[in-house]
């Protein structure tokens, strides 16, 4: 026994078991999670949002016919939205809660796609007002379909930073400079960057589109 073993008794507890818990209904969690179903696993979802998607299909106009979420909400997993996993114990036990209940469940195992967080890299003066992390502005954009002002610069890391000024750009906002922390390639690094490119072509094509889209 833990120490929430009292609450099983409690008239909002509701006892589940399952093949599979999956915690996180973003597009990885929906993946593995409808592929276990349809081979006849019993599998739970669960996700703290309103809507499944996570923060790649956070949008309010597109979310409901994307066809994943379809194909989940027709399948046979069990799904628990706006619901906290706050413990997890030895045996594979979760316990969950929302508004309405909480959840002691049962299971064989659990994949935790729970998905990432931003790291900040602190830049001098990033603390001021019109200073605004670039997983923040993704968020504002696809949940509202409006950028909050302007003129922008964007600073950052990878090509998620180029997917963002996309969008600020496609919502009405003016990219002044896009600022990318690492390096530039050098010589000896071209051979692994044609390999890369071979290696999935359309992704390269869709980098090009974009950097020509940004100028």
């Amino acid at each position: 026994k833990n120490k929430f073993s009292e609450l099983e008794n409690s008239d909002d507890c509701v006892m589940m078991n399952a093949d599979v818990v999956v915690i996180g209904g973003g597009i990885s969690g929906m993946a593995a999670g409808f592929q276990l179903s349809k081979v006849g696993i019993n599998v739970i979802l669960i996700d703290s949002n309103d809507d499944l998607g996570g923060q790649y299909l956070k949008n309010i106009n597109n979310n409901s016919n994307n066809s994943l979420i379809n194909k989940i909400n027709k399948s046979n997993i069990q799904i628990l939205k706006n619901t906290d996993v706050f413990a997890i114990f030895d045996k594979f036990e979760i316990w969950g809660k929302n508004t309405k209940n909480l959840y002691k469940i049962k299971c064989n195992k659990i994949i935790v796609a729970s998905g990432a967080y931003e790291d900040i890299y602190p830049v001098h003066n990033w603390t001021l007002p019109n200073v605004i992390q670039t997983g923040s502005i993704q968020n504002i954009i696809k949940a509202y379909n409006f950028v909050p002002d302007k003129n922008y610069v964007v600073y950052g890391n990878g090509p998620f930073i180029l997917d963002v000024s996309k969008n600020i750009k496609k919502n009405g906002g003016k990219i002044s400079n896009v600022f990318e922390i690492a390096k530039k390639p050098s010589v000896t690094k071209i051979k692994n960057l044609i390999m890369m490119s071979l290696s999935n072509p359309f992704l390269m094509v869709k980098g090009l589109v974009t950097l020509l889209y940004l100028k």
